[in-house]
Protein backbone atom coordinates (compact mmCIF):
# COMPACT_ATOMS: atom_id res chain seq x y z
CA UNK A 1 0.00 0.00 0.00
CA UNK A 2 1.75 3.67 -0.97
CA UNK A 3 1.66 6.54 1.02
CA UNK A 4 -1.37 8.10 -0.84
CA UNK A 5 -3.18 4.42 -0.20
CA UNK A 6 -1.97 4.75 3.30
CA UNK A 7 -3.71 8.22 3.90
CA UNK A 8 -6.73 7.07 1.91
CA UNK A 9 -7.61 4.06 4.16
CA UNK A 10 -6.60 6.23 7.27
CA UNK A 11 -9.10 9.27 5.97
CA UNK A 12 -11.96 6.65 4.99
CA UNK A 13 -11.40 4.61 8.31
CA UNK A 14 -11.93 8.36 10.56
CA UNK A 15 -14.73 8.66 8.30
CA UNK A 16 -16.54 5.63 9.70
CA UNK A 17 -16.12 6.73 12.68
CA UNK A 18 -18.30 9.41 12.02
CA UNK A 19 -20.60 7.54 9.60
CA UNK A 20 -21.31 5.43 13.26
CA UNK A 21 -21.64 8.66 14.87
CA UNK A 22 -24.04 9.48 12.56
CA UNK A 23 -26.05 6.51 12.91
CA UNK A 24 -26.83 6.98 16.37
CA UNK A 25 -28.15 10.01 15.96
CA UNK A 26 -30.60 9.11 13.12
CA UNK A 27 -31.56 6.28 15.65
CA UNK A 28 -32.24 8.67 18.47
CA UNK A 29 -34.37 11.07 16.60
CA UNK A 30 -37.96 9.85 15.36
CA UNK A 31 -39.51 11.84 12.38
CA UNK A 32 -41.74 11.16 9.97
CA UNK A 33 -39.31 13.52 7.39
CA UNK A 34 -35.26 13.08 7.02
CA UNK A 35 -33.48 15.68 5.28
CA UNK A 36 -29.74 14.64 5.29
CA UNK A 37 -27.52 17.54 5.56
CA UNK A 38 -23.57 17.24 5.14
CA UNK A 39 -21.71 20.38 5.65
CA UNK A 40 -17.93 21.15 4.52
CA UNK A 41 -16.64 23.52 6.84
CA UNK A 42 -14.68 26.91 5.71
CA UNK A 43 -10.95 26.94 5.51
CA UNK A 44 -9.22 26.19 8.16
CA UNK A 45 -12.13 24.98 9.66
CA UNK A 46 -11.66 21.01 9.83
CA UNK A 47 -9.35 19.70 12.35
CA UNK A 48 -6.39 18.33 10.89
CA UNK A 49 -4.25 15.23 12.78
CA UNK A 50 -1.45 13.54 12.21
CA UNK A 51 0.56 10.19 12.25
CA UNK A 52 2.91 9.65 15.35
CA UNK A 53 5.23 8.50 12.97
CA UNK A 54 6.62 8.82 9.75
CA UNK A 55 5.34 6.56 6.33
CA UNK A 56 8.06 4.21 5.81
CA UNK A 57 8.23 3.84 2.10
CA UNK A 58 10.62 0.90 2.51
CA UNK A 59 8.55 -1.07 5.06
CA UNK A 60 5.24 -3.07 4.80
CA UNK A 61 2.83 -1.98 2.07
CA UNK A 62 -0.25 -1.79 5.12
CA UNK A 63 1.04 0.43 7.36
CA UNK A 64 -1.09 2.20 10.03
CA UNK A 65 -1.19 4.76 12.68
CA UNK A 66 -1.90 6.80 15.74
CA UNK A 67 -2.81 9.95 15.23
CA UNK A 68 -2.39 13.21 17.01
CA UNK A 69 -4.16 16.70 16.68
CA UNK A 70 -2.09 19.06 14.88
CA UNK A 71 -4.74 21.76 13.59
CA UNK A 72 -5.44 23.16 15.61
CA UNK A 73 -4.79 23.32 19.41
CA UNK A 74 -2.36 25.98 21.05
CA UNK A 75 0.83 23.84 19.70
CA UNK A 76 -0.09 25.26 15.74
CA UNK A 77 0.55 28.74 17.17
CA UNK A 78 4.01 28.04 18.61
CA UNK A 79 5.67 25.49 15.87
CA UNK A 80 3.15 22.49 15.29
CA UNK A 81 1.52 24.35 12.05
CA UNK A 82 4.97 24.30 10.17
CA UNK A 83 3.97 20.25 10.48
CA UNK A 84 1.37 20.71 7.78
CA UNK A 85 4.57 21.65 5.07
CA UNK A 86 3.61 19.39 1.98
CA UNK A 87 5.66 18.50 -1.10
CA UNK A 88 4.87 17.08 -4.18
CA UNK A 89 4.27 17.55 -8.26
CA UNK A 90 1.60 16.71 -10.35
CA UNK A 91 -1.19 15.64 -8.48
CA UNK A 92 0.33 13.31 -5.64
CA UNK A 93 0.94 15.43 -2.56
CA UNK A 94 2.53 14.26 0.82
CA UNK A 95 3.70 15.71 4.02
CA UNK A 96 7.88 16.95 3.72
CA UNK A 97 8.10 14.67 6.84
CA UNK A 98 6.02 11.83 5.86
CA UNK A 99 4.04 11.88 8.61
CA UNK A 100 0.12 11.20 7.06
CA UNK A 101 -2.39 14.21 7.77
CA UNK A 102 -5.96 13.37 7.52
CA UNK A 103 -9.47 15.33 8.18
CA UNK A 104 -10.88 15.05 11.43
CA UNK A 105 -14.68 16.77 11.26
CA UNK A 106 -14.80 20.56 12.55
CA UNK A 107 -12.10 22.31 14.04
CA UNK A 108 -12.35 22.45 17.88
CA UNK A 109 -10.51 24.45 20.12
CA UNK A 110 -10.85 24.76 24.20
CA UNK A 111 -14.18 21.87 23.39
CA UNK A 112 -15.67 24.17 21.07
CA UNK A 113 -16.44 24.59 16.78
CA UNK A 114 -17.90 27.48 15.05
CA UNK A 115 -20.66 25.02 14.10
CA UNK A 116 -21.74 24.35 17.64
CA UNK A 117 -25.03 27.08 17.17
CA UNK A 118 -25.76 25.15 13.83
CA UNK A 119 -25.51 21.56 15.14
CA UNK A 120 -27.75 22.25 17.55
CA UNK A 121 -30.61 23.90 15.23
CA UNK A 122 -30.35 20.89 12.97
CA UNK A 123 -31.10 18.59 16.17
CA UNK A 124 -33.82 21.02 17.04
CA UNK A 125 -35.26 20.89 13.44
CA UNK A 126 -34.56 17.07 13.05
CA UNK A 127 -32.11 17.73 9.96
CA UNK A 128 -29.75 14.26 10.30
CA UNK A 129 -26.67 16.73 9.44
CA UNK A 130 -23.00 15.44 8.57
CA UNK A 131 -19.60 17.47 9.12
CA UNK A 132 -17.61 16.52 6.86
CA UNK A 133 -14.24 17.75 7.31
CA UNK A 134 -11.50 17.91 4.79
CA UNK A 135 -8.28 18.57 4.21
CA UNK A 136 -8.39 22.10 3.07
CA UNK A 137 -4.67 22.19 1.81
CA UNK A 138 -5.66 20.11 -1.08
CA UNK A 139 -7.27 21.31 -4.27
CA UNK A 140 -11.00 21.34 -4.21
CA UNK A 141 -11.76 18.75 -7.01
CA UNK A 142 -9.83 16.32 -4.63
CA UNK A 143 -11.97 16.76 -1.62
CA UNK A 144 -14.47 15.88 -4.14
CA UNK A 145 -13.46 12.74 -5.08
CA UNK A 146 -13.04 11.89 -1.57
CA UNK A 147 -16.87 12.41 -1.41
CA UNK A 148 -18.76 11.66 -4.34
CA UNK A 149 -15.64 8.64 -5.40
CA UNK A 150 -15.37 7.15 -2.19
CA UNK A 151 -17.06 8.22 0.86
CA UNK A 152 -20.81 8.72 -0.73
CA UNK A 153 -21.44 5.42 -1.69
CA UNK A 154 -20.06 3.52 1.44
CA UNK A 155 -21.86 5.72 3.77
CA UNK A 156 -25.18 4.88 1.85
CA UNK A 157 -24.78 1.30 2.55
CA UNK A 158 -23.55 1.19 5.89
CA UNK A 159 -26.19 3.52 7.16
CA UNK A 160 -29.27 1.20 5.19
CA UNK A 161 -27.77 -1.74 7.13
CA UNK A 162 -28.56 -0.50 9.91
CA UNK A 163 -31.26 1.31 9.88
CA UNK A 164 -32.96 0.46 7.21
CA UNK A 165 -33.60 3.52 5.10
CA UNK A 166 -31.64 5.03 2.53
CA UNK A 167 -30.13 8.74 3.89
CA UNK A 168 -29.69 9.58 0.33
CA UNK A 169 -33.32 9.78 -0.29
CA UNK A 170 -33.42 13.26 0.51
CA UNK A 171 -29.74 15.01 0.91
CA UNK A 172 -28.33 18.55 0.74
CA UNK A 173 -25.00 19.40 0.53
CA UNK A 174 -23.80 22.65 2.00
CA UNK A 175 -20.63 24.95 1.88
CA UNK A 176 -19.65 27.20 4.36
CA UNK A 177 -16.47 29.72 2.93
CA UNK A 178 -13.89 27.23 1.22
CA UNK A 179 -15.90 24.41 1.61
CA UNK A 180 -18.95 26.30 -0.67
CA UNK A 181 -15.92 25.83 -3.59
CA UNK A 182 -16.28 22.24 -2.70
CA UNK A 183 -19.98 22.06 -3.03
CA UNK A 184 -19.13 23.93 -6.28
CA UNK A 185 -17.07 20.86 -7.59
CA UNK A 186 -19.47 18.53 -6.46
CA UNK A 187 -22.23 20.24 -8.09
CA UNK A 188 -20.49 19.65 -11.37
CA UNK A 189 -19.96 16.18 -11.04
CA UNK A 190 -22.29 12.94 -12.02
CA UNK A 191 -23.98 11.96 -8.58
CA UNK A 192 -23.13 8.66 -7.90
CA UNK A 193 -24.74 7.24 -6.41
CA UNK A 194 -27.93 9.34 -5.52
CA UNK A 195 -28.34 12.91 -6.59
CA UNK A 196 -28.18 15.92 -4.30
CA UNK A 197 -31.62 17.55 -3.88
CA UNK A 198 -29.80 21.10 -3.43
CA UNK A 199 -26.47 22.28 -3.35
CA UNK A 200 -26.21 25.31 -0.91
CA UNK A 201 -22.89 27.80 -0.33
CA UNK A 202 -22.58 30.49 2.58
CA UNK A 203 -20.03 33.02 2.31
CA UNK A 204 -18.22 31.36 -0.40
CA UNK A 205 -15.07 33.13 -2.59
CA UNK A 206 -16.65 32.06 -5.91
CA UNK A 207 -14.56 34.85 -7.77
CA UNK A 208 -11.10 34.78 -5.09
CA UNK A 209 -10.36 37.48 -2.84
CA UNK A 210 -6.69 39.63 -1.97
CA UNK A 211 -6.61 37.49 1.54
CA UNK A 212 -5.05 34.59 0.14
CA UNK A 213 -2.05 36.88 -1.67
CA UNK A 214 -1.61 38.27 2.00
CA UNK A 215 -1.27 35.57 3.55
CA UNK A 216 1.49 34.03 0.81
CA UNK A 217 3.76 37.12 1.32
CA UNK A 218 3.28 38.62 5.15
CA UNK A 219 3.31 37.74 8.80
CA UNK A 220 0.46 36.31 9.72
CA UNK A 221 -0.12 38.19 13.99
CA UNK A 222 -1.06 34.45 15.39
CA UNK A 223 2.16 32.70 14.17
CA UNK A 224 4.46 35.49 16.48
CA UNK A 225 6.24 32.64 17.68
CA UNK A 226 7.47 31.11 14.68
CA UNK A 227 9.53 32.57 11.81
CA UNK A 228 8.10 34.65 9.43
CA UNK A 229 9.53 32.71 6.21
CA UNK A 230 8.82 29.41 7.69
CA UNK A 231 4.83 30.26 8.00
CA UNK A 232 5.05 31.61 4.13
CA UNK A 233 6.81 28.50 3.16
CA UNK A 234 4.43 26.43 4.82
CA UNK A 235 1.45 28.16 3.52
CA UNK A 236 2.85 28.58 0.23
CA UNK A 237 3.27 24.11 -0.17
CA UNK A 238 -0.61 23.53 0.08
CA UNK A 239 -1.58 23.24 -3.39
CA UNK A 240 -5.11 24.33 -3.09
CA UNK A 241 -4.63 27.63 -1.67
CA UNK A 242 -3.58 28.21 -5.58
CA UNK A 243 -7.20 28.18 -6.13
CA UNK A 244 -8.37 31.16 -3.95
CA UNK A 245 -6.55 34.32 -5.09
CA UNK A 246 -9.24 37.07 -7.01
CA UNK A 247 -10.38 35.95 -10.17
CA UNK A 248 -7.34 36.67 -13.14
CA UNK A 249 -7.70 39.11 -15.94
CA UNK A 250 -9.04 37.06 -18.74
CA UNK A 251 -12.20 36.09 -16.34
CA UNK A 252 -12.61 39.42 -15.31
CA UNK A 253 -12.42 40.76 -18.96
CA UNK A 254 -14.86 37.88 -20.20
CA UNK A 255 -17.36 38.83 -16.87
CA UNK A 256 -17.04 42.56 -16.19
CA UNK A 257 -20.32 43.87 -17.83
CA UNK A 258 -21.78 41.35 -15.65
CA UNK A 259 -20.19 41.65 -12.39
CA UNK A 260 -20.36 45.23 -12.75
CA UNK A 261 -23.63 45.64 -13.80
CA UNK A 262 -26.88 46.45 -12.29
CA UNK A 263 -26.31 43.50 -9.47
CA UNK A 264 -26.11 44.87 -5.86
CA UNK A 265 -22.75 45.53 -4.61
CA UNK A 266 -21.50 45.50 -8.10
CA UNK A 267 -17.27 44.90 -8.36
CA UNK A 268 -16.65 47.78 -10.10
CA UNK A 269 -12.65 47.70 -11.02
CA UNK A 270 -10.41 45.38 -10.99
CA UNK A 271 -9.51 43.93 -7.75
CA UNK A 272 -5.53 44.13 -8.36
CA UNK A 273 -3.06 46.63 -9.10
CA UNK A 274 0.59 47.83 -9.17
CA UNK A 275 1.54 50.12 -6.46
CA UNK A 276 3.68 52.46 -8.14
CA UNK A 277 1.64 52.21 -11.85
CA UNK A 278 -2.28 52.29 -10.73
CA UNK A 279 -3.41 52.11 -14.19
CA UNK A 280 -1.23 48.69 -14.25
CA UNK A 281 -3.81 45.64 -13.52
CA UNK A 282 -1.79 42.34 -11.70
CA UNK A 283 -3.12 39.55 -12.23
CA UNK A 284 -2.00 37.09 -9.71
CA UNK A 285 -2.31 34.31 -11.88
CA UNK A 286 0.51 35.25 -13.92
CA UNK A 287 3.62 34.08 -12.12
CA UNK A 288 6.18 36.79 -11.69
CA UNK A 289 8.55 35.93 -9.47
CA UNK A 290 9.29 39.78 -8.63
CA UNK A 291 5.98 39.71 -6.66
CA UNK A 292 5.88 35.51 -5.76
CA UNK A 293 9.28 35.10 -5.02
CA UNK A 294 11.15 31.99 -5.71
CA UNK A 295 13.02 32.04 -1.98
CA UNK A 296 8.77 31.96 -0.67
CA UNK A 297 8.64 28.39 -1.86
CA UNK A 298 5.77 29.59 -4.06
CA UNK A 299 4.87 27.43 -6.40
CA UNK A 300 4.12 28.22 -10.21
CA UNK A 301 3.21 24.61 -11.43
CA UNK A 302 0.34 24.76 -8.21
CA UNK A 303 -0.70 28.39 -9.53
CA UNK A 304 -1.45 27.55 -13.21
CA UNK A 305 -3.87 24.13 -11.94
CA UNK A 306 -5.63 26.73 -9.57
CA UNK A 307 -6.16 29.12 -12.38
CA UNK A 308 -7.35 26.02 -14.32
CA UNK A 309 -9.81 25.41 -11.95
CA UNK A 310 -11.26 28.90 -10.90
CA UNK A 311 -11.85 29.47 -14.82
CA UNK A 312 -13.69 25.99 -14.57
CA UNK A 313 -15.73 26.78 -11.59
CA UNK A 314 -16.80 29.81 -12.55
CA UNK A 315 -18.41 28.60 -15.82
CA UNK A 316 -22.30 27.54 -16.00
CA UNK A 317 -23.46 24.78 -14.12
CA UNK A 318 -23.78 21.47 -16.81
CA UNK A 319 -27.36 20.01 -17.30
CA UNK A 320 -28.00 17.79 -14.71
CA UNK A 321 -26.94 20.04 -11.48
CA UNK A 322 -29.09 19.76 -8.90
CA UNK A 323 -30.03 23.51 -8.27
CA UNK A 324 -27.79 25.45 -6.81
CA UNK A 325 -27.99 28.71 -4.27
CA UNK A 326 -25.51 31.24 -2.93
CA UNK A 327 -26.59 32.92 0.61
CA UNK A 328 -23.63 35.63 1.07
CA UNK A 329 -23.36 37.99 3.82
CA UNK A 330 -23.60 41.67 4.29
CA UNK A 331 -22.33 43.74 7.32
CA UNK A 332 -24.48 46.70 8.17
CA UNK A 333 -24.51 49.31 10.75
CA UNK A 334 -27.41 49.90 13.35
CA UNK A 335 -29.53 51.48 10.83
CA UNK A 336 -29.36 48.66 8.27
CA UNK A 337 -26.55 50.66 5.34
CA UNK A 338 -24.15 48.29 4.26
CA UNK A 339 -21.23 49.23 5.97
CA UNK A 340 -18.09 49.38 3.54
CA UNK A 341 -15.64 47.85 5.58
CA UNK A 342 -14.75 44.04 3.49
CA UNK A 343 -11.16 43.81 2.25
CA UNK A 344 -11.67 43.68 -1.83
CA UNK A 345 -8.73 45.41 -4.09
CA UNK A 346 -4.87 45.34 -3.53
CA UNK A 347 -1.85 47.60 -4.22
CA UNK A 348 0.38 45.47 -4.95
CA UNK A 349 4.65 46.86 -5.23
CA UNK A 350 6.95 44.58 -6.92
CA UNK A 351 9.58 42.97 -4.46
CA UNK A 352 13.00 43.83 -3.59
CA UNK A 353 15.24 40.34 -4.28
CA UNK A 354 15.49 38.53 -2.06
CA UNK A 355 12.67 38.50 -0.42
CA UNK A 356 12.36 39.49 3.27
CA UNK A 357 9.18 39.48 4.67
CA UNK A 358 10.23 41.15 8.14
CA UNK A 359 10.86 44.30 6.06
CA UNK A 360 7.79 45.60 5.75
CA UNK A 361 4.39 44.91 3.35
CA UNK A 362 4.53 45.16 0.24
CA UNK A 363 0.70 44.63 -0.56
CA UNK A 364 -1.65 47.22 0.36
CA UNK A 365 -5.74 47.74 0.58
CA UNK A 366 -6.58 50.06 -1.70
CA UNK A 367 -10.83 49.50 -2.12
CA UNK A 368 -13.27 48.17 1.04
CA UNK A 369 -16.56 47.32 -0.08
CA UNK A 370 -19.92 45.77 1.42
CA UNK A 371 -19.53 42.16 2.58
CA UNK A 372 -19.06 39.61 5.62
CA UNK A 373 -15.88 41.18 7.00
CA UNK A 374 -13.89 38.77 5.12
CA UNK A 375 -15.25 37.82 1.82
CA UNK A 376 -16.46 40.75 -0.28
CA UNK A 377 -20.29 40.71 -1.71
CA UNK A 378 -19.24 40.34 -5.39
CA UNK A 379 -17.05 37.79 -5.03
CA UNK A 380 -19.80 35.54 -2.81
CA UNK A 381 -21.93 34.82 -6.01
CA UNK A 382 -22.05 32.93 -8.95
CA UNK A 383 -23.32 34.33 -12.31
CA UNK A 384 -26.15 32.52 -13.08
CA UNK A 385 -27.11 31.00 -10.12
CA UNK A 386 -30.07 32.50 -7.27
CA UNK A 387 -28.31 34.15 -4.81
CA UNK A 388 -29.67 35.26 -1.34
CA UNK A 389 -28.58 38.45 0.79
CA UNK A 390 -28.32 38.11 4.57
CA UNK A 391 -28.02 41.62 5.64
CA UNK A 392 -27.45 42.67 9.67
CA UNK A 393 -25.36 44.79 12.34
CA UNK A 394 -24.25 41.11 13.39
CA UNK A 395 -23.66 39.26 10.07
CA UNK A 396 -19.43 37.98 10.07
CA UNK A 397 -18.15 35.52 8.09
CA UNK A 398 -16.95 32.70 10.22
CA UNK A 399 -20.54 32.77 12.12
CA UNK A 400 -22.89 33.00 9.15
CA UNK A 401 -23.89 29.19 9.60
CA UNK A 402 -24.88 29.85 13.29
CA UNK A 403 -26.75 33.34 12.11
CA UNK A 404 -31.10 32.79 12.69
CA UNK A 405 -31.26 34.41 8.79
CA UNK A 406 -29.16 31.67 7.48
CA UNK A 407 -30.39 29.30 9.21
CA UNK A 408 -34.08 30.45 8.14
CA UNK A 409 -33.30 30.67 4.27
CA UNK A 410 -31.88 26.85 4.59
CA UNK A 411 -35.29 25.10 6.37
CA UNK A 412 -36.80 27.06 3.23
CA UNK A 413 -34.34 25.65 0.62
CA UNK A 414 -34.25 22.04 2.91
CA UNK A 415 -38.01 22.13 3.14
CA UNK A 416 -39.36 20.46 0.05
CA UNK A 417 -43.35 18.54 0.28
CA UNK A 418 -43.16 18.87 4.15
CA UNK A 419 -41.70 22.37 5.26
CA UNK A 420 -39.46 22.71 8.06
CA UNK A 421 -41.12 24.69 11.01
CA UNK A 422 -37.70 26.61 11.30
CA UNK A 423 -37.67 26.31 15.17
CA UNK A 424 -35.06 29.09 16.30
CA UNK A 425 -32.47 28.03 19.33
CA UNK A 426 -34.27 28.79 22.54
CA UNK A 427 -31.70 31.35 23.65
CA UNK A 428 -29.25 34.17 22.16
CA UNK A 429 -26.49 32.26 23.82
CA UNK A 430 -23.98 35.26 24.81
CA UNK A 431 -20.77 33.88 23.35
CA UNK A 432 -17.96 36.31 24.50
CA UNK A 433 -15.30 36.87 21.81
CA UNK A 434 -11.69 38.04 23.05
CA UNK A 435 -10.13 40.79 21.80
CA UNK A 436 -7.88 40.68 19.12
CA UNK A 437 -5.37 42.49 21.16
CA UNK A 438 -6.38 40.27 24.05
CA UNK A 439 -5.77 37.00 22.18
CA UNK A 440 -2.69 38.13 20.69
CA UNK A 441 -1.02 38.51 24.05
CA UNK A 442 -2.33 35.61 25.23
CA UNK A 443 -0.24 34.02 22.57
CA UNK A 444 2.55 36.05 23.08
CA UNK A 445 2.43 35.48 26.68
CA UNK A 446 3.80 32.01 25.74
CA UNK A 447 7.23 33.30 24.14
CA UNK A 448 8.95 33.26 27.96
CA UNK A 449 9.10 29.34 27.57
CA UNK A 450 10.99 29.49 25.08
CA UNK A 451 14.25 27.21 25.65
CA UNK A 452 16.18 27.77 22.23
CA UNK A 453 15.89 28.92 19.06
CA UNK A 454 15.02 27.51 15.67
CA UNK A 455 17.86 26.24 14.28
CA UNK A 456 17.33 27.89 11.33
CA UNK A 457 14.67 30.35 9.29
CA UNK A 458 12.46 27.38 8.36
CA UNK A 459 12.40 26.03 12.36
CA UNK A 460 10.46 27.27 15.17
CA UNK A 461 11.77 27.81 18.28
CA UNK A 462 11.92 25.33 20.74
CA UNK A 463 9.43 25.58 23.54
CA UNK A 464 8.95 24.03 27.29
CA UNK A 465 5.37 22.57 26.42
CA UNK A 466 4.93 21.20 29.95
CA UNK A 467 5.28 24.54 30.89
CA UNK A 468 2.75 26.25 27.83
CA UNK A 469 0.22 22.95 28.95
CA UNK A 470 0.32 24.45 32.59
CA UNK A 471 0.21 27.67 31.34
CA UNK A 472 -3.25 26.68 29.55
CA UNK A 473 -4.57 24.39 31.97
CA UNK A 474 -4.35 27.49 34.27
CA UNK A 475 -6.43 29.85 32.22
CA UNK A 476 -10.28 29.58 33.38
CA UNK A 477 -12.09 27.80 30.62
CA UNK A 478 -14.39 30.62 29.86
CA UNK A 479 -11.08 32.89 28.92
CA UNK A 480 -10.02 29.64 26.94
CA UNK A 481 -13.33 29.75 24.54
CA UNK A 482 -13.38 33.41 24.73
CA UNK A 483 -9.67 33.27 22.43
CA UNK A 484 -10.83 30.81 20.60
CA UNK A 485 -13.77 32.32 19.06
CA UNK A 486 -11.61 35.47 18.23
CA UNK A 487 -8.90 32.70 16.81
CA UNK A 488 -12.45 31.36 14.58
CA UNK A 489 -13.37 34.81 13.63
CA UNK A 490 -10.27 35.61 12.09
CA UNK A 491 -9.37 32.31 10.43
CA UNK A 492 -10.11 33.89 6.96
CA UNK A 493 -9.16 37.27 7.85
CA UNK A 494 -5.67 38.01 6.38
CA UNK A 495 -3.42 40.12 9.44
CA UNK A 496 -4.16 43.75 7.37
CA UNK A 497 -7.94 43.23 7.12
CA UNK A 498 -7.46 42.10 11.58
CA UNK A 499 -5.53 45.30 12.07
CA UNK A 500 -8.15 47.20 10.29
CA UNK A 501 -10.55 45.61 12.31
CA UNK A 502 -8.77 46.35 16.15
CA UNK A 503 -11.12 49.47 16.52
CA UNK A 504 -13.86 48.10 14.82
CA UNK A 505 -17.26 49.10 17.01
CA UNK A 506 -18.14 45.50 16.79
CA UNK A 507 -15.14 43.50 17.92
CA UNK A 508 -16.50 42.31 21.29
CA UNK A 509 -20.15 41.76 20.04
CA UNK A 510 -21.82 38.57 20.48
CA UNK A 511 -19.79 35.92 18.20
CA UNK A 512 -23.74 34.47 17.85
CA UNK A 513 -25.12 36.93 15.67
CA UNK A 514 -29.03 38.29 16.36
CA UNK A 515 -31.81 39.25 14.10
Amino acid sequence: MSYEESRHAAQMGRLAIATSEFILRWKARTTSKRRVLFLFPGGMASALIRARKAYDDTGPPLQTFKYSKVWADIGAFFGDALDLKMTGTGNVWREVDNHIIIADGAIELACITPYDDFIDWCDLNDIDWFIFGFDWRLPVADVATLFLGSFLGVFRQTVMQSVHADPLANYFIVGHSLGGMVVNEIARRPFVPAKAAHAITVGTPYYGYSGQIHRWFERDSYFLLMPTMAVIRTATSFPGTYELPFLDLETYNKYNHLLGDAFDFPLANYPGVDADEAALNVDPYVADATRQPDNTGFDKASLAKGLTTMQRLTTPFPAGAPPVTAIRGITTDKDDVPRVRTDSAIAWARLTIPFNPSAGTTITTTTRVPGDGTQPAWTARLLGIDTIDVCGFNVKHMAMMEHPKVQAILANLLSGSVAIENRPLPDLRNHDVATRRETEAFIAAIRRHKVADGSDEDSADVYDRAAVRRQIESTPLDQLRRHARRIFADLNKSNAARIYDDDDEDLTDDHRPVG
